[in-house]
């Protein structure tokens, strides 16, 4: 309708960092068409909370699309979502998300905001360019880009004749037979849907509408990447940062303390916030700080993090830097056959300046040399060496998640609840 040639793209103009205080931001413009796209990254407490009859848990991974009346020209009350706005969303949800890094990925809770500021004709696919271009602004490591194109079909029933158009308008879409929508990457699709008004597709022009919708992506998706070739390496100064431990089952009623009394008080005298995921018979401990001096002085604590065994430590606050950098008082072993640096700080021997960003690291359970010494006789301990080179007793110690102080703990708690049911009954 507007002179184009059938596999014509409208002109695009986008950019990034459009919007200098959101964790990532970008803005799209094809044609009439223009969406405002918002990256914030967040910490676990922040998921998504799925609770529904046949399916519970959480989503890492949100997209929010927003369709003011204003985007088409209208003067009318701003009420709530309607269905073609969840379908929309959902559509470019689904086309991002197989891109997108979760898990151990990225320990970051991820929420994208589209807002359409005009529209005139795939607003959905328009959300799709500039959620990827926000996204790597934000620093999320996208594994490919995205980008997407809307189909439309003109045919005649009485002839046979049909033609497949690229990129359509509103009206071509209202006027059209087809709205078939394609996402993808260079590699291949991601997601799909398709509306006809006709009874069916034949299979030659369903072939010729995935080919020249390849074509039309593979348009959009070169002036992205002129836009932003790849991911930024940093996040944004004022994302919070994220340093991801791995500890074993046995410790994590250590770190939490009881009561939660260590991980509380940790959390309020760093203002730094701690979640542990258990999952693979493994503790996952995520510490969130808003600046690396908070995060030094949470791994630097007098913790049960100095006696998690076999520690895995990730640190997402940017590019790789060893651990001794941010403060880490996991002690590691050293090359040389196993000698233990000594308790006051991290050995910077050459074993370890090198050291990759995902350490591994053994933790020795402290014990004082003194107590080491103190033999008797034939070289046997004595009974005080011994009492004073056991671990403390408490919330640094290995030993309050021995077997033994357990099951203390479940005595005493199951002789509260019978106590309780006695007196009830009698």
């Amino acid at each position: 309708l507007d002179g184009r040639r059938t596999d014509e793209i409208r002109p695009i103009w986008c950019e990034v960092g459009y919007l200098p205080a959101a964790h990532g931001s970008a803005i799209f413009t094809r044609g009439e068409t223009q969406s405002l796209t918002t990256v914030t990254l967040g910490t676990k407490m922040d998921e998504k909370v799925k609770d529904e009859v046949l399916v519970q848990g959480t989503e890492q991974f949100v997209l929010h699309y927003n369709f003011p009346p204003f985007s088409t020209g209208e003067a009318k009350a701003a009420r709530g979502l309607s269905r073609r706005e969840i379908g929309h969303g959902h559509l470019a949800w689904r086309a991002l998300k197989p891109m997108v890094p979760v898990g151990e990925e990225n320990p970051y809770a991820v929420r994208v905001v589209s807002d359409i500021l005009e529209s005139n004709g795939s607003s959905s696919m328009a959300t799709v360019c500039a959620g990827t271009l926000a996204l790597m602004d934000a620093g999320v490591k996208l594994k490919k880009p995205v980008s997407g194109i809307a189909m439309g079909l003109i045919s005649d029933s009485a002839t046979g004749r049909w033609a497949v158009l690229s990129d359509i308008l509103g009206d071509e879409d209202h006027l059209g037979d087809m709205d078939f929508k394609v996402t993808g990457t260079k590699d291949g699709i991601t997601a799909t849907q398709m509306d006809i008004k006709v009874d069916g597709l034949s299979y030659e022009v369903l072939a010729k509408a995935l080919e020249q919708a390849r074509v039309g992506r593979m348009h959009i998706l070169g002036k992205l990447t002129e836009c932003i070739a790849e991911p930024r390496a940093d996040y944004r100064p004022f994302v919070p940062r994220i340093v991801q431990i791995t500890i074993p089952q046995d410790m994590i009623g250590a770190v939490i303390g009881p009561g939660g009394k260590v991980i509380q008080d940790i959390q309020k005298t760093t203002g730094t916030t701690i979640t542990i995921t258990e999952t693979d018979n493994k503790g996952v401990v995520d510490i969130f700080g808003l600046d690396k001096e908070a995060m030094d002085a949470a791994l630097s604590r007098q913790s049960p993090f100095d006696h998690a065994v076999r520690c895995v430590r990730r640190d997402h606050a940017g590019q790789g830097r060893p651990a001794a950098h941010l403060g880490d008082r996991l002690q590691a072993v050293r090359n040389d056959g196993g000698n233990r640096p000594e308790r006051g700080g991290y050995d910077r021997g050459e074993s370890h300046r090198h050291r990759s960003q995902d350490q591994q690291a053994q933790v020795v359970s402290p014990r004082t040399d003194s107590a080491a010494r103190r033999l008797d006789g034939a070289g046997a301990p004595s009974p005080r060496a011994r009492r004073s080179s056991a671990p403390p007793f408490g919330a640094q110690g290995v030993e309050l998640c021995g077997s033994r102080s357990l099951l203390r703990r479940w005595f005493r708690f199951c002789s509260k609840i019978l106590a309780g049911i006695l007196y009830d009954v009698l």
